[in-house]
This record gives C-alpha cells, structure tokens and sequence, in this order.
C-alpha cells in the first residue's frame, strides 16, 4: 500500500494508528492494529490548509489531533462515537508547529513560535478551551510531561537576555 504519509503515529496502548496523508491526498484515516494485521477503520478529509506540521493521539485510542503550518487552529477528532467527530480547536495567531499529549491523554500542548496553549481533555464532547501558558514559554526548544502525567515541564529560549528558560507547571490543581 503506497501513500504520500505527511505524519504517523501509533497510539500508546497500541491498539490503532492515525495516518496523514501529504499534500495531493489531504486525509486522515485511522487503522486497527490487530493481530492479523492492520485493519483501516476510518477514512476522512482534512480541512487544515499549508502543509501539515504534527500528529498527536490520545493514549486510549479516544482522540487525535491534526496541525499545520499555516492554519491559525488545529483539527481534533474524537474517535469515541460511532463515526468520528471534527472539532476545530482556534487559538494560535500562526500555525502550530508541534503538539505533545499527556501520557493520560487528558493535557495537549500545542507550540506555535510565539504562543504555547495548554487543553485539558476531559470531555471530548465539548471543545476545549485553552490555557495560555503566556510569554514565559515563547520560543520552545523541548515538551515532557511526568509519567503520570501531573507534571508539565517546558524548555524555552529567551532571545532578549540568551537564556533557557524552564516552566514547571503542576497539572493536578489545574481546572
């Protein structure tokens, strides 16, 4: 099977992929990843123009979002329905560049050079509403959350003094 592929990625608990096709195709599709093989379950258009940036899915096969490089928003599909859902998540002024999930799949950050949104997750039927983590965390150089994913860590450069910069965030006391 031959595809211009743009991104991929494996679900942490290994069950699927989400695969992004390049520019000509400009689709999403979702495969099951069983014991017989890889099974396409779902296939789709993206709406996101420019090319596309990153990939990120949640840890439980619930979720998977989309960005590019010249959309000001990114694509999240939940996968949880019959039929998966599109939601459009806005709140870059540029286009996102790279997206790291939560190990639990409830947190995704989302980097664009001058602004860096935090989304909590816990109900994929409503969309998201972002944290903007502000100028602290402008110019991202790496993204880690802890293991259990309470834990935010983000490395930043400062161009103004030439320093990096490290913003630790407890995600358990955040609403």
């Amino acid at each position: 099977y031959l595809m211009d592929v743009a991104e991929l990625k494996v679900s942490p608990n290994e069950e699927w992929a989400a695969v992004v096709l390049g520019e000509d195709e400009r689709m999403a599709e979702v495969w099951e990843l069983g014991g017989s093989g890889p099974i396409p379950r779902h296939h789709f258009p993206i709406s996101l123009t420019g090319q596309i940036e990153d990939l990120a899915v949640g840890n439980t096969g619930d979720w998977f979002a989309i960005a590019s490089d010249s959309a000001e928003s990114i694509e999240f599909w939940n996968l949880t329905g019959q039929e998966p859902e599109r939601s459009t998540f806005s709140g870059h002024r540029m286009g996102v560049s790279e997206m790291v999930a939560s190990p639990d799949g409830r947190w995704l950050v989302t980097i664009e050079p001058e602004k860096t949104l935090l989304w909590k997750l816990d109900d994929l039927d409503t969309v998201a509403r972002p944290l903007d983590l502000g100028s602290k965390v402008r110019s991202v150089r790496d993204v880690a959350f802890s293991g259990n994913s309470r834990w935010l860590l983000i490395s930043s450069y400062s161009g103004a003094d030439s320093e990096n910069r490290i913003y630790l965030r407890d995600l358990s006391d955040s609403s």
